[in-house]
């Protein structure tokens, strides 16, 4: 397992784009709808990777934690080979029983911040579902 990204939530996709790239010098891998999740991200790449997350519903899970928290960041997400054999060999709580779709068109599923020390953490399959 390893650091795939951090997520920040943003209320504009576009600024935060720009402000990321112009003052960290990222550059804007993509930018895709993910419907499933109600939103709307932008990778940008570098020493890191970081996944910038706009709401385009207000009854997204990120709007939720946009009107509580402000933009901050929102997630750590690890990549593993087998997300199903991920899931099972956690005791931790989950959101997530099973994978579902997530970014870049792979699977994924998240581990609840009660059980991970108040962080929410999303599991990325880079290889089998």
């Amino acid at each position: 397992m390893k650091l795939d990204h951090v997520a920040i939530a943003v209320r504009d996709l576009d600024a935060a784009v720009a402000l990321w790239s112009e003052a960290f010098g990222l550059v804007c891998e993509h930018v895709e709808e993910v419907p499933a999740q109600k939103v709307r991200v932008a990778f940008l790449s570098g020493p890191a990777r970081i996944e910038l997350i706009q709401a385009v519903d207000p009854d997204a899970g990120v709007a939720r934690f946009l009107g509580e928290r402000g933009a901050a960041m929102h997630h750590l997400a690890f990549a593993v080979e087998d997300l199903t054999a991920a899931l099972g060999a956690t005791a931790l709580p989950k959101i997530d029983a099973e994978p579902r779709p997530g970014a870049e068109g792979h699977q994924v599923a998240f581990l609840h911040p009660r059980g991970t020390g108040g962080v929410l953490v999303e599991l990325v399959g880079r290889g089998r579902a």
